[in-house]
């Protein structure tokens, strides 16, 4: 029977950027994408509603991998139902925003009254500015704009439910082998934040990817699969 790999996207919220993962693992795992609606904004909320959709299939002992803004969400589920799963992976993620808070705080106070009015575009390449290498953009800004479908709203609240949200305490809660890794020129989210989740997972690895930024999975998916496979091997 195969094992079931549950994939949380980023703030995008959709199958777009696991294309590749999805072809690749799809043989030896149950690949399923959770798929976020408008209405879900909250880490905490989807969290619970995570829960309630693994209870609802029975899949018992799932891997959970979550990728930027899925990656806090797997954070909490990890942290409160830790022995429910029997792996995780942390990709491009963070447990706090930290030092992030200071201008992130400003750009909010900034967009909020008029993010309902911008461009689409224009808020996708807010997000993404420093995520992607300016050699990567031309190659993958296709792609990035093909993977927002949904009001700019629904992603600025997704942001600034993970940004004002600490879940550091909840790191040294999770017991399941975990696979971390980065971008070692991941401006979006520093490589420093995946050392943090390191440093607090007891039972963790972590890899950063040279010369790539947040889109690792994609940008070096040859190599990230087999990393990736390695660790799912182990479980």
């Amino acid at each position: 029977m195969k094992k079931t790999l549950i994939i949380i996207p980023g703030l995008e919220g959709n199958d777009a950027y696991f294309q590749k993962q999805i072809k690749f693992f799809d043989d030896n795992y149950d690949v399923r994408i959770f798929y976020l609606e408008p209405s879900d904004t909250q880490v905490k909320e989807i969290s619970q509603k995570l829960r309630n959709y693994i209870l609802k299939e029975n899949i018992q002992k799932p891997i959970i991998w979550g990728f930027s803004f899925g990656g806090t969400v797997a954070i909490n589920y990890a942290g409160n139902y830790f022995q429910e799963i029997s792996g995780l992976i942390l990709g491009c993620t963070f447990s706090a925003y930290g030092f992030y808070r200071r201008w992130g705080g400003f750009l909010m106070t900034i967009f909020d009254p008029i993010i309902n009015y911008l461009p689409k575009r224009l808020l996708i390449y807010i997000l993404h500015y420093g995520g992607v290498t300016l050699k990567e953009w031309p190659i993958y800004k296709k792609l990035i704009y093909s993977a927002y479908t949904q009001k700019p709203a629904v992603y600025f609240k997704r942001f600034r439910s993970a940004f004002y949200l600490d879940q550091t305490s909840l790191l040294d809660k999770i017991r399941c082998p975990t696979f971390i890794y980065a971008g070692e020129k991941d401006h979006l989210v520093l490589p420093q934040a995946a050392f943090l989740l390191h440093q607090k997972i007891k039972n963790s690895q972590l890899i950063v990817f040279p010369n790539t930024s947040h889109l690792v999975h994609i940008t070096q998916a040859e190599e990230f699969n087999k990393k990736l496979l390695d660790f799912l091997k182990t479980l």
